[in-house]
């Protein structure tokens, strides 16, 4: 319980931590990213150069699992030594596609609700956030923002959950 507790706190103190700070928040996103990817694509390629027998025949004798992990390599080095702007640039608009498109499917289950005032509602809900998401493609300076806001959030919101579940 105390583990737990302790970690809501610290997450909680991060999320607090991360809204202010963009600069900072941007650049360690994108160093994280980087080595994620590199470590990814580098697996990867080893995989597929070890383990060739192992591959399916299917994928052309590891070529493509190969392939992959050059461009994961590739795209990972980018991530660690190019420009962190427009590293997180690219994660913020991926982070806007996606609710665009969670939005975008969430209302097309609106039909599944029975109830009409709450049909209503989700379906008001959906739209501000795709009109959001849409403005946010247009203000690439806001998207950057909005992806701080969410991880902040996000870091927020999961150390409030473990502190309550320790309890």
């Amino acid at each position: 319980k105390i583990v737990s507790m302790l970690a809501g706190v610290l997450y909680v103190i991060l999320g607090i931590l991360t809204i202010p700070n963009l600069n900072t928040t941007l650049t360690t996103i994108s160093l994280i990213m980087g080595w994620s990817i590199t470590i990814a694509g580098a697996s990867a390629v080893v995989y597929s150069l070890f383990y060739k027998g192992e591959v399916d025949e299917e994928l052309d004798g590891g070529k493509v699992g190969l392939m992959e992990g050059l461009l994961l390599l590739i795209l990972g080095l980018m991530f660690l030594f190019g420009n962190f702007i427009n590293n997180t640039l690219i994660l913020a608009y991926l982070l806007v596609f996606w609710i665009i498109m969670d939005s975008a499917m969430q209302l097309q289950l609106t039909v599944l609700i029975k109830k009409t005032g709450l049909r209503l509602l989700v379906m008001l809900l959906d739209v501000l956030i795709i009109s959001y998401g849409i403005f946010l493609l247009f203000h690439p300076g806001s998207a950057e923002n909005f992806l701080v806001f969410y991880v902040g959030v996000g870091f927020v919101s999961t150390g409030v959950g473990k502190f309550l579940k320790s309890f």
